[in-house]
């Protein structure tokens, strides 16, 4: 998986994850950033995985409100990722979820998202595979809630 936001030319790269001790077992990092910083206009996502109908990879964001440097349930409020065999989109603090169907094999998705100057979503485009979905979301308005970063 591979995590990127864009502040001017730099990036945070989240690298390869250990394997799980136990194959029932996930593996689960954090990648701080700061996404109210003025010179942050473009957030870029790409998940890449080798895609099964049991696997899941999932980006969650939200605020570290309470500052313990761990993103808590009720801290999150955003997620897209790849769980048992779909792509999805969700707003945790709303319940609104977007999905469409994925295919086993390798699969990516590109996820990128423009703030205007004001730090509102401008624009968004996803692609699964190369090919444009979620297009729903393409136009962000207030109702679009799964745009909330935090």
């Amino acid at each position: 998986m591979i995590l990127t936001t864009t502040f001017l030319v730099a990036a945070l790269v989240v690298p390869s994850m250990p394997p799980p001790e136990f194959d029932d077992y996930e593996v689960i990092t954090n990648c701080v950033f700061d996404a109210s910083r003025q010179d942050a206009k473009e957030f870029a996502v790409r998940i890449e995985l080798d895609a099964t109908p049991s696997n899941g990879v999932e980006v969650v964001f939200g605020r570290d409100a309470d500052g313990d440097g761990i993103l808590s349930r009720t801290e999150e409020t955003m997620s897209i990722g790849y769980g048992c065999g779909e792509w999805m989109v969700a707003n945790l603090v709303t319940g609104d979820t977007f999905s469409c169907a994925g295919t086993p094999g390798h699969a990516a998705l590109n996820w990128k998202l423009r703030l205007n100057r004001n730090r509102a979503p401008r624009s968004l485009a996803v692609t699964v595979n190369g090919q444009p979905t979620f297009t729903q979301l393409a136009t962000p308005r207030a109702s679009h809630s799964p745009l909330r970063l935090g």
